[in-house]
């Protein structure tokens, strides 16, 4: 009898370890209100530094003078694209009729023509000398 009553004890040691009885919870209130947190956010301005951080110097603004007045460049002149495309020539006669391209257009002239504002100095069969808005512009043969 004591050997049963030992074996007892320990089985029930065993049970009551893996198998635990619940515990009875108390029921609670699961509805809850949802406010979430608003952060304020912080208002800035930036400001104009007056001391160099490094050095603790006052920063000055530089005098503008003659000299570093910087200085307006001229007008820039639009200037269409051209191309020389060659010259053509009457077998029997000294005239000359050259081949312009203005801005994708084809142009024939000869020389002191002026075509879209666009004078013809001088050509030959390698370069053509044309002047647009006082500005001399050579034009190699394409």
């Amino acid at each position: 009898m004591a050997v049963l009553s030992i074996w007892g004890t320990i089985a029930y040691k065993f049970f009551s370890t893996y198998n635990p009885v619940a515990p009875v919870l108390d029921e609670q209130i699961t509805a809850m209100a949802f406010k979430p947190l608003v952060k304020k956010t912080d208002k800035f301005s930036i400001q104009q530094l007056h001391r160099d951080p490094f050095l603790g110097t006052i920063i000055r603004n530089p005098s503008t003078t003659n000299k570093d007045v910087a200085k307006k460049p001229k007008d820039t002149i639009q200037v269409p694209q051209m191309a020389y495309l060659g010259v053509l020539k009457i077998q029997k006669s000294k005239d000359q009729i050259f081949a312009l391209n203005i801005n994708g257009e084809q142009f024939l002239v000869k020389k002191g023509q002026t075509v879209e504002k666009i004078k013809i100095v001088q050509a030959d069969s390698r370069k053509m000398v044309v002047r647009f808005q006082s500005k001399t512009i050579t034009l190699p043969i394409q």
